[in-house]
């Protein structure tokens, strides 16, 4: 009867150990932020070095998307479109001057990059450059003209779709052929590359002599793209546009760019819609919309009504560049907005927190819009005058600290990687080394991407068949997860975001998922992911190491009465 006993002690004493280490917990809610930076071979910047060779180009992205990982970051804004060209293999585009060596028999550099950017549980998202050609107006239209011979369907093959502007040579956004053309690129890149994100900067119209004036002696009308403006006006017999008004054709120029937002946004939801993805379109204009006295009101939709911002410095409404960003936000044509507020906290053109607290107010209500903010390290080791960026050693700090603590703003991205790269190398003896010093203070915690507004939530179950055996952690993937969060605690776990140790992604598909433990003696749990950036459920996870020595141990008190 004793023997009977002590089996049935032993057997519940397994039971009830493995039931305590697989029982559901949700206690708490981690932090999201968008944590993210611009990565480009443009600009001087020495972030994507040429392709030279297969192991040369792994060894820098590698380093890159470690530091990311190391200073707590989860996105990455990788150029892959610079000037009317690819970082990869196109029918569209010419491959770009720093990918000329690639062999994409052999290797595909972005694929290969996407996926360990995922596996590290990061973002990817790909930054292109919609209209613009060459950086200096140097070039002749013929030299263009021949680089372009072999592409016949990109515009910049045909002189007709070419603006000359000064230093810049651009697509003319006029032309429903470009916008077309952009869209088709988008939807190639979409056909061959796994992504989070595209990924628009502040590049739209271009200064072509008149720097966006709409009065003076040379106003916008004197422009190159007059004769663009005024073939609509013929074209279109219920034109409400005067071909004399310079106000008027800058109303013109924005409704064009309009026109190419809105194609985007109907595109970019029906390849979502038809292939079951969940692909950003995010937008990064400078930082100043208008220029105004800061007041918000709002209408009866809780649309913003502002003149603009408490600034006096170029805003992208005007100026050269024509593009209404607040209207975009209002009628959701894009989903994420990041203004590129680069400004010191003490500048006299443009305060940081002036800029924060302005669009933090106009996008109070627009539940369906990320609001992330761009932050200009690299200002501080400029050689001109950026007043508190080369003065204040908190100025970083205090800039992602306001971003965490403000009513609306949910991150940041960081201009720009190099200024990371020195500091990480020590060889940036510049200001920004104490910026950067004090400034990754402001992110202890590793933390998750931000939920999508866009998106309709996907909530997931826990994965299940959680074990640890040894020093290797498993779990079953979970369908409809992006990434997966790992927790750890030498308490019971609460699932906060002060034991989270890593978050991981899947970019093999495999049905089984591996994590290496360094901790054996903790406790261990995971949750997923979703494509909206939802966490799901949690689980615990199952130590069979420890299962195995209490059971071990029964065994043998087992055996000792036995015997």
């Amino acid at each position: 009867m004793k023997y009977f006993t002590l089996d049935i002690f032993l057997i519940f004493l397994l039971f009830s150990t493995s039931k305590s280490l697989v029982e559901f917990k949700d206690e708490g809610e981690p932090s999201q932020e968008f944590r993210g930076v611009w990565v480009s071979p443009w600009g001087g910047d020495d972030d994507l070095v040429p392709f030279i060779s297969i192991e040369q180009f792994k060894k820098n992205m590698t380093y890159i998307l470690d530091t990311l990982k190391e200073y707590k970051m989860n996105a990455i804004i990788y150029h892959v479109r610079t000037h009317n060209d690819a970082l990869y293999e196109s029918k569209l585009n010419p491959i770009s001057k720093y990918f000329e060596k690639v062999n994409y028999k052999e290797f595909d550099p972005l694929n290969w990059m996407i996926d360990e950017t995922h596996r590290r549980g990061i973002e990817f998202h790909a930054w292109m450059n919609p209209y613009r050609i060459k950086s200096e107006n140097k070039t002749t239209i013929e030299e263009l003209l021949e680089k372009y011979k072999n592409y016949p369907r990109n515009p910049a093959s045909d002189k007709k779709y070419i603006l000359v502007g000064n230093d810049i040579i651009i697509m003319d956004p006029g032309y429903e052929e470009v916008r077309q053309f952009i869209s088709d690129t988008i939807i190639e890149f979409f056909d061959k590359y796994d992504v989070e994100a595209i990924h628009f900067d502040d590049y739209f119209y271009c200064d072509m002599g008149a720097d966006g004036h709409t009065e003076g002696n040379y106003t916008i009308l004197n422009e190159p793209d007059q004769k663009t403006y005024i073939e609509y006006i013929k074209n279109h017999s219920d034109c409400k546009y005067k071909n004399d008004s310079a106000t008027d054709k800058a109303n013109w120029r924005r409704e064009q760019i309009d026109f190419l937002i809105q194609l985007l946004r109907e595109n970019i939801n029906k390849y979502n819609k038809e292939h079951k993805k969940h692909i950003q379109f995010g937008i990064s204009p400078t930082g100043i919309y208008r220029n105004g006295d800061g007041k918000v009101e709002y209408d009866d939709e809780k649309n913003a009504i502002t003149n603009g911002s408490k600034t006096n410095g170029q805003e992208h409404y005007a100026s050269y560049l024509f593009c209404d960003t607040l209207k975009w936000c209002n009628k959701g044509w894009i989903d994420y907005i990041l203004p590129q507020n680069y400004f010191s906290r003490d500048s006299p053109t443009a305060p940081y927190g002036e800029c924060l607290d302005w669009w933090d107010k106009v996008l109070k209500f627009k539940n369906k819009v990320n609001l992330y903010q761009g932050v200009g390290l690299y200002q501080a080791d400029l050689d001109i005058d950026m007043h508190s960026w080369q003065k204040d050693e908190q100025e970083l700090y205090k800039d992602l600290k306001d971003v965490a603590n403000s009513e609306r703003s949910e991150g940041v991205s960081i201009y720009n990687f190099h200024t990371l790269r020195t500091y990480k190398d020590g060889k940036n003896d510049k200001f920004s080394s104490k910026q950067i010093k004090n400034g990754i203070k402001a992110w202890t915690k590793r933390v998750l991407p931000t939920e999508i507004k866009a998106f309709d939530k996907i909530n997931l179950d826990a994965p299940k068949n959680a074990k640890l055996v040894g020093d290797l952690l498993s779990f079953d993937k979970v369908d409809d997860a992006k990434f997966y969060v790992i927790y750890q605690s030498k308490e019971e776990l609460k699932f906060n975001e002060n034991e989270i140790i890593d978050i991981i992604g899947n970019p093999e598909n495999k049905q089984r998922i591996e994590w290496k433990v360094k901790n054996i003696g903790n406790k261990f749990g995971v949750r997923a992911i979703s494509y909206s950036n939802t966490l799901g459920k949690t689980t615990n996870i199952v130590n069979f190491s420890k299962m195995n020595s209490v059971f071990l141990f029964a065994l043998g008190c087992y055996l000792i009465l036995l015997f």
